[in-house]
């Protein structure tokens, strides 16, 4: 694979960075060089999901990072440093692994057994989602309910989020708006009515980046309206973003909104950022407090040496053990009550702060397997239709568990579906994509 004249340029920004990195004492300075590494692949990487991810890091990291209140607690030197060590090594094998998208790939098709499957999976979610709603009252209003919720019905409500992609992706249902608006609809909202904001602002991000990825990789009918479709693909972005955004800021205020256990959205800003513009920090404190929470968290893992004694499993694997039975806390409750929790969910500290709980000096490998596995991921979907839904939903994955931390089932039991799904599938010509590379 030839290497581009962008990716040394990028490779060798982010090792500069690195490098001083390791060697400053500022905080400011490790900052910047966080900013940097970031920043380098995104601007230097054309494959434009790449961009679209280090876009998403930078606005992550750059919110989280910031020491402007001690809400849970101040970011350490030490802290940073490390976060800038596990950016740098996800960085490795993203920037290293590029190639060129294929221009004409195999059409993919629905077939009826697809059809029957999405009537009988929606059906099956929409009775557990009133199961729910008879059993344990209005959700959504309430939102702490979502707590009394068995594991195994919340992974069943929310098991068809991701199932729109595959819509998108078949060449019969392209000119099917109405039916494909119907379809999304029909899956995002259960995640919504169990008060699960961020399943449901990843699933609208799957259907707009597949959308977005595919015809910029110029593929079908759309290579010859490529540069057209890039207004098109600005104006996706942008209502992506402000979807993702209304679903996280109107859950935040809501939730504080209907419980005793939180402080309001208003006495949030008012205790935390009131030294700052207050009608910008209402904009801004979903965000951060989301965000800065996992970073704040993370340090006081780091900086007071917190290591997990709570179960013999590894806590990042923990949540297995609810799947399988063997035990009915979850590892952020684990992580909640050896730090202090106010709610019975627990508290995530983020994937660094997960790792570091039982694989002190294991992060760099994770953080570069991690970046590896996305970036074979990306080359197999820029060459293929199916390994593209594969990639979309691996990668918006392994975004969410930059901020979750702990392992959840549900990556595993989404990625199954999916594959049921495109096994199901119907190839236009007779060559098997399976064997694109």
């Amino acid at each position: 694979m030839k290497v581009s004249k962008r990716q040394l340029t990028s490779f060798a920004g982010a090792s500069l960075a690195y490098l001083l990195a390791s060697f400053s004492e500022s905080y400011f300075t490790l900052y910047i060089a966080m900013v940097v590494i970031i920043a380098f692949p995104m601007i230097a990487v054309r494959e434009p999901s790449t961009r679209v991810l280090y876009s998403f890091l930078l606005v992550y990291f750059g919110f989280a990072l910031l020491n402007i209140s001690d809400y849970r607690n101040y970011i350490s030197i030490e802290t940073l440093r490390m976060y800038v060590t596990s950016l740098y090594a996800f960085t490795i094998p993203v920037v290293a692994l590029t190639a060129v998208p294929r221009t004409h790939v195999t059409q993919i098709r629905s077939t009826p057994v697809i059809r029957y499957m999405l009537m009988g999976h929606l059906v099956a979610v929409w009775l557990a989602v009133a199961y729910v709603y008879a059993r344990y009252g209005m959700v959504l209003v309430k939102q702490d309910l979502r707590f009394s919720i068995p594991t195994a019905l919340g992974y069943a409500i929310r098991s068809a989020v991701f199932v729109p992609v595959c819509f998108v992706m078949f060449k019969d249902y392209e000119r099917k708006r109405m039916q494909l608006v119907l379809i999304s609809i029909l899956s995002v909202l259960p995640p919504i009515m169990i008060a699960s904001r961020s399943t449901t602002a990843l699933g609208l991000l799957a259907v707009c980046l597949y959308m977005a990825l595919s015809r910029l990789y110029g593929w079908g009918a759309a290579i010859k309206a490529r540069r057209r479709w890039g207004i098109k693909v600005y104006a996706l972005a942008a209502l992506a973003v402000i979807g993702c955004y209304s679903v996280i800021a109107g859950g935040f205020y809501v939730r504080r909104a209907n419980t005793d256990q939180l402080m309001s959205g208003e006495e949030f800003v008012s205790g935390y950022l009131n030294a700052y513009p207050k009608f910008l920090m209402y904009a801004v404190a979903p965000l951060y407090q989301g965000f800065n929470e996992t970073a704040a968290l993370t340090s006081r893992i780091v900086d007071q040496n917190i290591r997990n004694t709570a179960t013999s499993t590894p806590l990042v694997f923990a949540d297995f053990e609810n799947l399988l039975g063997l035990s009915n806390v979850s590892a952020a409750q684990h992580f909640g009550d050896s730090v202090g929790r106010a709610q019975d969910g627990g508290l995530t500290p983020g994937l660094l702060g997960a790792l570091l709980l039982d694989y002190r000096d294991g992060y760099f490998i994770a953080f570069f397997g991690l970046g590896l596995i996305l970036a074979l991921l990306r080359h197999k979907g820029m060459g293929s239709k199916r390994w593209l839904c594969v990639y979309v939903v691996c990668m918006l994955q392994i975004i969410h568990l930059f901020q979750r931390g702990f392992v959840k089932p549900e990556y595993f039991t989404t990625l199954i579906i999916i594959s049921i799904y495109l096994m199901f599938s119907r190839v236009n010509k007779a060559e098997d994509e399976s064997n694109i590379s």
